[in-house]
């Protein structure tokens, strides 16, 4: 009898502690509520503002896609060149570089593009600048030579290099891939 006593005792204690960890966890939940509201909406949030980003990616990537194969096939095509222009100034800068259009290079030259494609652009524009094509010549210089072993030369060349050009952050990158130090 007094083990059947014990057993009732026991059951009923885990029983208590199971209710007791129940209503502890209730009261967490009731007291984080509103917490857990916000962390739920701003996840939502945030997973659908990178669908829609992706989903406007996707559709000027598109839009960008096909207006410069209308140009290749139409170059005069005022609507594909606005399109072009507006979605992707990279290709665009590409299409006037490619067509020669010196119109359509010196609109190229006002906007936002890649710094080797702009100084193209102001190459094929007439101008006079060749201050990152000359960078780059020493980046490929200052490559030649860590392939040869020739550190001293590479650091040399890469020196040369303006700390504000935007090939510095690349001659940097290229000494330390070979593990050396300046």
């Amino acid at each position: 009898m007094s083990t059947n006593l014990d057993y009732i005792k026991a059951t009923l204690s885990r029983e208590e502690q199971f209710l007791e960890n129940a209503i502890r966890g209730e009261k967490f939940f009731k007291k984080h509520l509103k917490k857990f509201i916000f962390v739920a909406v701003v996840l939502v949030g945030v997973a659908i503002f990178f669908v829609v980003k992706n989903f406007v990616d996707e559709a000027n990537l598109k839009s960008a896609n096909e207006a410069y194969t209308t140009l290749l096939k139409e170059p005069k095509n005022a609507q594909a060149r606005a399109t072009l222009r507006e979605k992707n100034a990279n290709l665009f800068a590409l299409f006037a570089l490619k067509s020669g259009d010196l119109t359509a290079i010196k609109e190229a030259l006002t906007l936002p593009t890649d710094p080797l494609l702009k100084e193209s652009l102001t190459v094929a524009s007439g101008t006079k600048s060749d201050a990152i094509l000359v960078d780059y010549a020493r980046i490929v210089d200052g490559f030649g030579y860590l392939k040869n072993g020739d550190f001293e030369k590479a650091r040399i060349e890469f020196d040369k290099i303006s700390p504000t050009s935007p090939l510095k952050d690349l001659a940097n990158k290229l000494w330390h891939y070979q593990g050396l130090k300046k």
